[in-house]
């Protein structure tokens, strides 16, 4: 049950870079259209392993409070 939340999770954060971040790749001449979706998945892959290293790093208390409304991840 807690790996399929998991997973949902990872899903949502997917979507949410989707949903936010394709506008500024699809208005970045720098990167080819069709590369686009490329990039996007490139970045949600970096957050999630950044928030996997928080984990493995002992700061799930700081991974929760982020999705709590706090700022940062340490």
């Amino acid at each position: 049950m807690v790996i399929h939340k998991i997973i949902i999770i990872v899903e949502d954060l997917k979507n949410l870079v989707r949903q936010h971040a394709a506008v500024a790749i699809i208005n970045n001449p720098a990167i080819p259209a069709e590369r686009n979706e490329e990039v996007v998945a490139e970045a949600s892959s970096s957050i999630v392993a950044g928030l996997k290293t928080a984990v493995a790093g002992g700061n799930t208390d700081s991974v929760v409070g982020f999705f709590n409304g706090a700022a940062t991840v340490r």
